[in-house]
């Protein structure tokens, strides 16, 4: 298990040669003053790390040259260091910036127990750099109208807090006003106009609301007296008091007491329980200590204890480079200078388009981020572009619960095909986009981490989901956790968002060669996704990555495309083609929880109709509470589902076909549910929207109480594009239905059961796949594909579906266990059917007399079990199994007889045992009776044998009499049974 670290008080040199030892006890007495290029004076810290007595290495106080060197606080007998210990070196030709490690285990006893210290990384101190985290953030400021004065009973200012930046958002304007409805409209007694400036869409307002002051962006206006904000303000009529949001940015002039002090610019209004935030901006001075980090070739940029205020991005463009903050305990507060700009806080990134990613070998850890208003629009508190071998550890990204102002910003992020990253452990809280989004990323592992209460404005789409894998390649999320997000908890989709189209050119188009136009460039480096390039085909309705070979720039939107392997004809000018073509591929979802989000637990799909995404993997998820699905998923091919609950959502799982009017269908399909539990959902537990090639596994349908989930299983077909398409090759292999009393849903209004097949119409029953169904009661109503296996579990009676996939034609298998067989017969509705796999015999018996009576003309081996006879090891039997040796019971086989009453129809059936005609060039089979091992009599064609005999013709009798009576006789009773032909004399 990996040690903690523990970070001492930063030294000032480090000597690793060895200096002098003297005195009793020994201890170190240097000779001069200086160590390592630096000039050391009275109270500076020194690291010792290769002394002749190994007991005096480590942290030594300078005393002046010549005097012995003391232990400090941190390092003495009282207060010794642990294993692990880390001390960053500030100054020095050799070592500056460089962090030691105590590398001695077990028990240690200062200036006694032998201590090892190692190199332990290159660190660059930000406090080095100039950078203090100072910064703090106030809720119950009082200022006043025309007054430089602010007042705080927690501020806790003290004099460093002069000359520090300072900004007061404070209300101003008021205006009284009331809630209409919760969607954020908000009338107003009075006129908009009214307000020093006039109000616009974008800019904040601020709301009292019982003295709770909330800050909303405007994101519509509808008239004079109403406009519509975001997020929604309490509903139900509250009373407001309305202000325009002012911010004032000014500075500490005076500290008068830790509550009071003196700003440089004066308040418009009068008004206590403002915000205002104050401290030194840190952003160069970390920037620097990036820059240095890089410079060197990389290393560990550590930002200590404390608040950092950052008023503008922060850049890693360097390989090897490390932030590093102590834990929760280091915060950048996200602060912009001017109301409404935005930017990335954390922002690594270098030349983009490189094959492999240029940026290697970066990360961070151990810190938080806080955005104090808006976000960055489309970016992300931390974004790793286009990097390789990254890691985002322990760091939490905090926004604010309720739209972050109208922006548009993500948590945690990898673009630009990053690859082989880990992001672990990490929490985003109440951002306004996906709290971690993996977009175009591969070989990504996002592990234990946490995405909560993501809330977007009115202006934008997309509700945030917690996760969202984006044209993502082979990446994971393992054991994370989504709740309370407006959006879905996970979200995998495909992505194809740049079209351009094909150019007219001289010479024109070829199959393998032509031009492609994108009028807005997609990224400051297009050639990064012109490699990606899709046509639609409208045979298969989907859209299709071309083969490329190769990509030539010609002018700032135009490229030349060479394919390695032709198309069937050249394309057109003007045909559409998207850029930045990527679905998905190799994504899992392992464990984790998605609970109470606004959307779906997981939503599968598609921003493009026609681009379909494969091999996703969802295993032991839980997805409970959700305001959608469990899982819902579309337009996806290789989905595995194993195991998982999918409980009290609006449904357990839904697999649909892509929509109506999207011009494609057949879009979903080779999906296996394997053990999945879905129960006590609002609707379904699952649903299968004419989708292909499902296979369910075992799993658990059921409820806890009848007033929900009214139906298991649902089965749909649709109008995907002109026909009403229905499902096709779905198998349900041993669902368990607890808690449902009725199969057929459709048999009830409204309908309510095990499985329901939409608005009651074969259409939309399955007709290929295979049932395997246990239930109680017949399953006289269910559809199902044709040799489709059920058991009756009230009486153990098995059935098989015959012939095609309507409710109508279920026949028995019998056994003399089940309740229809009555002392000497077994009855039948329709007909008998005798059937087996290969390879296993069908057996009969264990009555004293058998008799199969059946209502039809036959005794059936059913369509497609006609390979019932093929590659067995034994014969097909009829068999009478022996109770004891004294049992013995003769075995009759009859043909159908009249009824005891019968009228008409009075004559017995024949008993016909026929052998069929060879195929072509085959031979005659023969039909034989056997007793013991003999054959008695062998039957062929118009051929017989007896006792043992190969079957002969009919043989003739030729020949005189002589008018022997005896002779004549003989031939009249042979001719008499048909054996001979009488053809002799007198």
């Amino acid at each position: 298990m990996a040690m903690t670290t523990f970070w001492a008080q930063s030294v000032t040199a480090c000597d690793d040669v060895g200096i002098e030892e003297d005195g009793s006890p020994l201890k170190p007495k240097p000779s001069a003053s200086t160590i390592d290029g630096v000039s050391l004076t009275t109270g500076s810290r020194v690291l010792l790390t290769n002394q002749a007595t190994k007991a005096l290495n480590g942290i030594w106080t300078f005393n002046g040259a010549g005097n012995s060197m003391s232990r400090p606080a941190d390092f003495d007998t009282t207060n010794g260091p642990a294993p692990n210990m880390t001390v960053i070196v500030n100054q020095g030709t050799k070592h500056a910036h460089e962090a030691w490690r105590l590398l001695t285990t077990g028990t240690i006893t200062v200036d006694t127990t032998s201590l090892d210290f190692g190199r332990h990384e290159v660190v660059y101190d930000v406090e080095q750099f100039g950078a203090r985290g100072d910064a703090k953030t106030i809720t119950d400021a009082y200022v006043m109208a025309s007054s430089t004065t602010l007042t705080s009973s927690t501020a806790g200012f003290t004099k460093a807090d002069q000359g520090k930046a300072l900004t007061v958002n404070i209300p101003s304007n008021a205006a009284s006003g009331t809630v209409t409805t919760s969607q954020g409209d908000v009338t107003i007694t009075g006129d908009l106009t009214s307000f020093t400036t006039q109000l616009a869409v974008g800019q904040f307002v601020t709301i009292d609301n019982g003295g709770t002051l909330t800050s909303y962006a405007i994101v519509d206006i509808d008239s004079d007296t109403s406009l519509k904000v975001t997020p929604a303000p309490p509903s139900n009529g509250s009373d407001l008091t309305l202000y325009r949001s002012a911010r004032l940015d000014t500075t500490i002039s005076t500290v008068t007491n830790g509550t009071t002090i003196t700003m440089a610019a004066s308040a418009a209004v009068t008004k206590d329980s403002v915000t205002a935030r104050f401290g030194t901006d840190a952003t160069a001075k970390i920037q620097a200590a990036i820059d240095a980090c890089g410079a060197a070739g990389g290393g560990i940029v550590r930002i200590p204890k404390g608040v950092f205020k950052v008023t503008a991005r922060l850049m890693i463009s360097k390989p090897g480079v490390v932030i590093e903050g102590s834990d929760k305990e280091t915060e950048l507060l996200v602060d912009t200078t001017t109301p409404g700009s935005s930017f990335i806080p954390v922002l690594f990134q270098t030349v983009i388009n490189s094959d492999p990613p240029a940026l290697k070998n970066v990360g961070i850890r151990n810190l938080r981020i806080r955005f104090a208003a808006a976000g960055p629009s489309s970016g992300s508190g931390v974004q790793f572009n286009h990097c390789i071998d990254f890691l985002c550890d322990n760091v939490t990204v905090l926004g604010d619960g309720a739209g972050m102002y109208g922006s548009t910003t993500n948590g945690i992020a990898c673009a630009y095909r990053s690859r082989d990253g880990v992001i672990s452990r990490c929490v985003v809280d109440g951002v306004s986009k996906p709290a971690f989004y993996l977009a175009g990323a591969e070989h990504v592992r996002v592990v234990d981490c946490t995405a909560k209460n993501g809330k977007t404005s009115h202006g934008f789409s997309l509700a945030p989901p917690g996760f969202l894998a984006g044209a993502a390649f082979d990446c994971e999320f393992i054991d994370c956790h989504a709740h309370d997000c407006q959006g879905s908890g996970f979200l995998v989709s495909s992505l194809a968002p740049f079209s351009g189209s094909v150019k007219a050119t001289d010479p024109p188009a070829s199959p393998t060669k032509f031009t492609v136009t994108l009028p807005n460039r997609p990224y400051p480096q297009p050639q990064f996704v012109i490699n990606a390039l899709a046509f639609f085909n409208d045979t298969t309705t989907r859209w299709e990555l071309l083969p490329i070979s190769s990509v030539t720039y010609l002018s700032e939107y135009d490229w030349e495309v060479e394919l390695a392997t032709p198309l069937s004809a050249a394309p057109s000018a003007g045909r559409t083609i998207k850029a930045f073509f990527q679905p998905y591929r190799g994504v899992k979802i392992l464990g984790g929880v998605a609970r109470n989000n606004g959307g779906a637990g997981v939503t599968v799909g598609t921003n493009l109709a026609g681009v379909v995404g494969r091999d996703l993997t969802i295993a032991h998820l839980t997805c409970r509470g959700n305001a959608g699905p469990g899982l819902i998923a579309n337009s996806v091919e290789d989905l595995f589902v194993k195991g998982g609950l999918y409980v009290e959502n609006q449904a357990g799982i839904t697999l649909q076909d892509i929509g109506t009017g999207q011009g494609s269908e057949n879009q979903t399909g080779r999906i296996v549910l394997d053990g999945v539990t879905c129960y006590d959902n609002t609707y379904h537990g699952l649903l299968l929207d004419s989708v292909n090639n499902v296979t369910v596994r075992g799993g658990r349908f059921s409820r806890t109480t009848t007033s929900i989930q009214p139906y298991a299983i649902e089965i749909h077909a649709r109008t995907v594009i002109t026909i009403n398409k229905g499902c096709t090759n779905i198998k349900l292999l041993d669902p368990d239905f607890l808690e449902y009393s009725t199969l057929v849903a459709d048999t009830l209004d409204p309908p309510d059961g095990a499985i329901l097949h939409r608005n009651s119409a074969n259409q939309h029953a399955v007709q290929t796949g295979h049932y395997r169904i246990q239930f109680a009661g017949a399953p006289t109503s269910l559809r199902a594909p044709p040799g489709s296996e059920y058991v009756d579990t009230t009486n153990g009676v098995s059935y098989i579906n015959s012939s095609d996939h309507l409710a109508a034609n279920w026949s028995h298998v019998y056994s003399t266990a089940d309740a229809n067989l009555t002392a000497n017969r077994v009855t039948s509705p329709s007909y008998l059917e005798l059937f087996s796999t290969p390879g296993n015999n069908v057996f009969i018996g264990d009555t004293s007399t058998l008799f199969m009576s059946v209502s039809s003309t036959h005794v059936y081996a059913a369509a497609p079990y006609w390979s019932w006879t093929e590659n067995i090891s034994g014969p097909i039997l009829l068999h009478q199994t022996r109770t004891s040796d004294a049992a013995t019971s003769d075995m009759t086989i009859v043909s159908q007889a009249p009824h005891p009453s019968a009228t008409t129809n009075t004559n017995p059936g024949n008993l016909v045992l026929a052998v069929p005609s060879p195929a072509p060039g085959g031979t005659d089979g023969e039909i034989r009776l056997k007793v013991s091992t003999l054959n008695v009599i062998r039957v062929g064609n118009a051929k017989l044998g007896f006792f043992g005999g190969a079957p002969a013709s009919k043989p003739t009798v030729t020949g005189s009499r002589d008018g022997n009576a005896a002779l004549q006789s003989l031939l009249t009773a042979l001719t008499s049974l048909g054996l001979v032909v009488d053809s002799s004399t007198a």
